[in-house]
């Protein structure tokens, strides 16, 4: 897993780094995002919508678990696997329709990949959020790009 690009970033920054990512992210790109509770993950997908011309309230699913949003280029999927068990059960809530790529320009962007790491194709692009050492700003954050999830 090779690391294409690493941001350290204040929250006023994250406008911009969305709009490069977005730049940097293939037209048919899965994310898994991963980062601890609290690392921002949810701040950066509504980011990364804007960046891609959503107008919609950009809202957390943790309980719906999917969210589809409309951009210009296809649909836009935003998953949060936290409470999900297993695999299986991501199943039954078709996160293996979302992955297929039916719209050459759809998007996936997954909360939470590790609960559902077998499901995840191959070119899944992976961001890691952390929050860098105590003594930087309360809100800077660093989000490395890794060429690959696996």
């Amino acid at each position: 897993m090779a690391t294409l690009r690493t941001w350290h970033y204040r929250l006023a920054e994250l406008p911009q780094v969305a709009a490069e990512l977005s730049e940097a992210l293939a037209p048919h790109a899965v994310v898994a995002l991963q980062g601890e509770l609290g690392a921002g993950k949810t701040t950066l997908v509504q980011a990364l919508c804007r960046a891609w011309g959503v107008s919609d309230a950009v809202t957390s699913p943790t309980f719906a678990l999917v969210h589809e949003y409309a951009t210009a280029h296809g649909p836009l999927h935003h998953v949060d696997a936290y409470r999900l068990t297993s695999p299986d059960e991501a199943l039954t809530i078709g996160l293996d329709e979302l992955l297929d790529g039916a719209h050459p320009d759809s998007k996936c962007l997954i909360e939470w990949p590790e609960r559902v790491a077998p499901l995840l194709p191959p070119d899944t692009v992976l961001l890691v959020l952390t929050s860098p050492e105590a003594s930087a700003s309360a809100d800077s954050r660093l989000l490395t790009l890794h060429s690959a999830y696996f």
